[in-house]
């Protein structure tokens, strides 16, 4: 009898579970299912227009020509197209990455996060998965609110200190350069990284913060972020000169940012 009993408690136990993982399963499917309408109803009511600070992101109506979904790139993207025909219009990324499933495997798949390209950076590099950037951005839940601004510049390494869509998202933009920029109404300059890779990533919550609540970010919530990449770096190789590099702050080891510094900067330390 005690035999009997145990084997039924271990199948209630078992069907008990099976109903939890498929309530799982279900949620998850749902969230999908809101996110992606309203990443669509947010492509049909804004548009990106330029102003003198940069790309800015405007109210449209719902079928404006120029808006985010009446602009967006159907065709699906390869390694084999051209980076000039993504620029000027938003795409999905079809990748894949590993993401833990409700049941707890993890299983390869497509991010589905979606990429407008507003401006080409200055040079024909990418950040890679052991990259670093810096970049500006202004970070906008899908009701237009902002969460987080970052006017003059974060340094993030794509593969372990941002969240997986920002990482696959920004791997579409171009870095700028250095340039000796003078201040307003002065004969005085500084350097500025300019002409960075400027755009939007759309990211659906699982390739966000998920069901958790991060900071003022709601759970299951949309990411938008406003983006300009003014740089990025790779980890350097043994043996590389200490006058090619610039120290990557977060006490990492030394990275080589594109572009690097100016020649000037090079003698003026040598000499030292």
């Amino acid at each position: 009898m005690l035999k009997r009993t145990l084997i039924l408690l271990s199948i209630i136990a078992l069907a008990t579970s099976c109903l939890k993982e498929a309530s799982k399963y279900e949620q998850q499917e749902h969230t999908d299912k809101v996110n992606a309408q309203g990443i669509e109803l947010y492509m049909r009511t804004h548009k990106v227009v330029d102003t003198q600070y940069g790309p800015e992101i405007q109210p449209a109506q719902d079928g404006d020509p120029n808006n985010l979904w009446e602009t967006r790139r159907t065709a699906p993207v390869t390694t084999s197209t051209p980076y000039s025909d993504l620029v000027g219009h938003a795409f999905m990324d079809t990748t894949t990455v590993k993401v833990v499933e409700p049941s707890g495997d993890t299983v390869k798949r497509p991010t589905g996060i979606w990429i407008y390209v507003h401006n080409a950076g200055y040079y024909n590099q990418f950040p890679k998965d052991s990259s670093a950037v810096l970049v500006k951005y202004t970070g906008y839940l899908i009701d237009d609110e902002p969460f987080s601004i970052q006017p003059t510049g974060a340094t993030f390494y794509l593969n372990s200190s941002t969240i997986t869509g920002f990482s696959a998202g920004m791997k579409y933009f171009q870095p700028g350069h250095l340039e000796e920029v003078k201040y307003e109404g002065s004969d005085k300059t500084y350097m500025s990284y300019e002409h960075g890779g400027t755009g939007l990533l759309i990211i659906p919550s699982k390739f966000g913060y998920g069901d958790e609540v991060s900071g003022s970010i709601p759970p299951n919530s949309v990411l938008i972020f406003n983006i300009n990449l003014l740089s990025i770096a790779d980890f350097l190789p043994d043996g590389e000169k200490f006058e090619k590099t610039m120290a990557l702050v977060h006490n990492r080891s030394l990275t080589k940012w594109l572009p690097m510094l100016p020649v000037s900067s090079y003698i003026a330390k040598e000499k030292k």
